[in-house]
């Protein structure tokens, strides 16, 4: 199994070379492929054909994918002629509170596809970063940001901080809000 941050690289200049047309070549003809499917699902939607439409449709998606996790290009930059090195967004499980258990753990696959090596080291700049600011994404509120942003000194404390926050939300600061509002628009 490939690992978080492995490298894929040649030295030879005449390998990159072809490694490099070998790539062009594959996404053209996965290019050329998609749009063929995209021409074959609008004829299959004229003719009112939902079970055609749906699998190519799905066939869409397939080489979609193949585009998307593909080592022939990276993908933040789509470079084609650079080296490839994994990444797996498992990296970013260090910064989701709380912390997965080990079954959730198995019960997710993360997105792993390749970048180049400049694409990754800005992501592990990025990485570096959040761990810096005390970056986290509270799954369970779906909020991700850095603990001073959100006001918090520790992560235990978001849910006492969303529940004072509730107090400012509920249906009696609204209807004094709006209260307020008709009587600015009143001119009183």
């Amino acid at each position: 199994m490939i690992k978080h941050g492995q490298v894929i690289r040649l030295k030879s200049e005449n390998l990159r070379w072809i490694r490099s047309n070998l790539r062009k070549l594959f996404l053209t003809a996965l290019s050329y492929q998609f749009n063929r499917l995209v021409d074959q699902g609008h004829l299959q939607s004229s003719v009112d054909n939902f079970n055609g439409v749906q699998k190519i449709d799905q066939r869409i998606r397939s080489t979609d994918d193949l585009f998307k996790f593909s080592i022939c290009r990276c993908r933040r930059c789509w470079s084609v002629e650079r080296d490839a090195v994994f990444w797996s967004d498992e990296i970013e499980y260090q910064f989701w509170y709380p912390p997965l258990s080990d079954e959730e753990k198995c019960n997710i696959t993360p997105d792993t596809y390749w970048v180049c090596p400049e694409c990754f080291a800005i992501q592990m700049e990025i990485v570096k970063r959040r761990k810096k600011e005390k970056y986290y994404y509270f799954r369970e509120y779906d909020i991700a940001d850095t603990l001073y942003s959100i006001g918090i000194k520790k992560p235990e404390d978001i849910e006492a901080f969303l529940k004072e926050e509730a107090k400012f939300f509920d249906d009696e600061y609204y209807e004094a809000e709006d209260r307020s509002y008709r009587k600015q628009d009143l001119g009183g």
